[in-house]
């Protein structure tokens, strides 16, 4: 995260409300937790991680999951040759500690 809490508490002094939607939750609370505070929404991709958040004293936590267009993105059946080529996809950060860069070739 590169705002500073600092910074979020300066732009609520000026009366703008404030928001941060966590898309790597569960994996940073510990990190998120003395940040989140200081915004005036909260907003994660986890659903369990609203009462963490609201316990950690959010007072306007919700769940927003990831979305797609299902015109775009649905499911279909594939015929075995290509289930290989989409045997790897990733989504979300590309944090190292996720574990997911460890199956991709160096």
């Amino acid at each position: 995260m590169h705002t500073q809490p600092e910074q979020i508490d300066r732009i609520r002094s000026m009366h703008i409300p404030t928001a941060v939607w966590l898309a790597d939750d569960p994996y940073y609370t510990d990190v998120m937790k003395p940040i989140v505070t200081h915004y005036d929404y909260v907003f994660t991709m986890k659903q369990e991680c609203v009462s963490f958040y609201q316990n950690a004293g959010c007072e306007r936590v919700y769940y927003l999951p990831m979305a797609a267009d299902p015109q775009l993105f649905r499911p279909r059946h594939v015929s075995l040759a290509e289930s290989a080529i989409l045997a790897l996809s990733v989504r979300g950060s590309g944090i190292k500690s996720h574990g997911w860069m460890k199956l991709l070739p160096k």
